[in-house]
């Protein structure tokens, strides 16, 4: 959120596809109106885009084996797990609130994105001032169809490819209108994604789907022994489906925990906010490696590798290119992104500028 407006005050827009809308909006907070060009990208979106309600691979057949076979029951509604996906055959009610949500999970969405950030180019003559702008783009269609599909699903595989498409397509445009030397990229992404339970238990590796016994359970022992976190951290601990269970009084303590992942929960722990799935209870989960709480598709929260570990990409004059194996955080973004712009930042920001190592 920091990254994506942070201290704006007049351009923040985001697209939204319910309540009776389908196009980029604002708030009053930032603004009392759209500007036309927003409203022209609007008016072409209507009348292109959300016009097109089947969604087909445009993954070549030769390379459609990088990603798994496209199917799985659990993947989308469990009904239309395959290519090509109708929006008419897929949503509950053909209006335009379904056909939104449908839309949510396509990759359509993101090429709307880029006709926006086009159209600001333009408008707002970005790069082209004599000063230096700040883009933030928020591309969310790997993360709606990782949800519904999985990382590795053919349908994660298409919408990859046509984001790379989209993301070549925009940087050509930057080098003609701002030369090849005047505008520097990141990529990065705000978690990972646990691979689709089936699949990893096809590959040997864990993977369980909480069962409605399951719940039952543990909401039994949280009823049981909810007055007693103590207590109730045992009975749940003596579960399969957790891996550890958690007082809140040990993610207060301001002693640094011995185990790793007990430490990032204390790092994420804020009193007033608890999240857990024990609500009226002071105790905190974590769920065994691979366990997902959901009989479809997949989903990330989890402290483990698969959804911490995201992209770091910087693109741009004075960055060489090739990969570093060290170990990074999405906080250096913001001190690489300074350096490489000629902004100087405080001595005490958070993170390091990666472009000095």
């Amino acid at each position: 959120a920091i990254t994506m407006a942070g201290h704006a005050d007049e351009h923040v827009y985001w697209l939204t596809l319910e309540h009776g809308v389908r196009g980029f909006t604002s708030s009053t907070y930032y603004r009392s109106a759209l500007p036309g060009w927003v409203e022209a990208v609007n008016e072409e979106l209507l009348n292109t885009l959300w016009t097109d309600t089947v969604w087909t691979s445009t993954v070549p057949e030769a390379e459609r084996e990088r990603a798994r076979a496209d199917f799985l029951e659990t993947e989308g509604n469990g009904i239309h797990p395959v290519f090509p996906h109708r929006a008419l055959e897929e949503v509950a009610d053909v209006d335009i609130e379904s056909i939104g949500d449908w839309l949510e999970r396509t990759p359509y969405q993101d090429e709307a994105v880029f006709r926006l950030a086009n159209a600001a180019l333009a408008a707002l003559e970005l790069g082209q001032r004599g000063v230096v702008d700040y883009l933030a783009l928020g591309l969310s269609a790997t993360d709606g169809i990782g949800h519904r599909y999985g990382p590795l699903s053919q349908e994660q595989f298409d919408n990859l490819l046509r984001l790379d498409r989209e993301l070549g397509a925009f940087m050509q445009r930057l080098d003609e209108q701002l030369g090849p030397d005047g505008w520097v990229l990141a990529v990065s992404a705000d978690h990972g994604v646990l691979d689709m339970v089936e699949w990893r238990q096809q590959q040997g590796l864990p993977g369980h789907r909480l069962t409605s016994a399951e719940r039952s359970q543990m909401a039994e022992l949280a009823r049981e022994f909810g007055d007693d976190p103590d207590e109730l951290a045992t009975a749940l601990e003596a579960l399969d489906v957790i891996a550890d269970a958690m007082p809140l009084n040990e993610l207060r303590s301001a002693e640094p925990a011995a185990d790793s992942f007990v430490q990032l929960f204390k790092a994420s722990h804020v009193d007033g906010r608890f999240t857990g799935p024990f609500p009226g209870t002071d105790v905190v989960v974590r769920y065994s490696e691979g366990m997902y709480d959901s009989s479809r598709g997949t989903g990330h929260g989890a402290p483990y590798h698969y959804d911490r570990w995201v992209p770091f990409m910087l693109i741009g004059p004075g960055v060489a290119a090739g990969s570093r194996d060290e170990r990074a955080s999405t906080t250096d973004i913001a001190p690489s992104l300074a350096a490489l712009a000629g902004i100087s930042v405080p001595e005490d920001l958070d993170g390091v500028n990666r472009m000095a190592r």
